[in-house]
């Protein structure tokens, strides 16, 4: 598998992970709203590994779904790999920032003891908010 890729999955598998059910610390409205009810979505769609397709066809860009599949495999194989592979986190969106059809959210993932931080990065497709990419950023 590419490194890309590879990458491209451990941050995917962060986000999916979040199977323990997120949260939004504060009040978010308008646009940053929808933002955060979207990754809460994609996270409530990523409890089940047959939820794979679901979650290309729904929660992710067409450009991460077409990614995921240049490398000689299926987006919803990858995905499902991913929800596999992953541990349970708590996903709770601290604050997000819209920019024409780009956002991004900071979100605080634990488990355990353990906090870290992730970016998600998301674009809007035909008015839903769409998961382009997840970036660990540490604790």
């Amino acid at each position: 598998m590419p490194a890309r890729t590879a990458t491209l999955l451990a941050g995917l598998a962060l986000g999916l992970a979040g199977c323990t059910g997120g949260s939004a610390d504060g009040d978010f409205e308008g646009e940053e709203a929808a933002v955060a009810e979207a990754i809460a979505e994609f996270e409530a769609s990523a409890t089940r590994q047959e939820n794979a397709a679901e979650i290309c066809r729904d929660s992710l860009s067409r450009e991460l779904a077409e990614r995921l599949d240049a490398d000689g495999t299926r987006c919803a194989t990858e995905i499902r790999q991913a929800i596999a592979d992953a541990d349970l986190y708590d996903i709770e969106v601290v604050d997000v920032e819209v920019d024409g059809t780009n956002a991004t959210a900071q979100a605080r993932t634990s488990v355990g003891d353990q906090t870290t931080s992730a970016t998600l990065m998301l674009v809007e497709e035909q008015g839903d908010w769409r998961v382009d990419g997840i970036r660990d950023t540490g604790g």
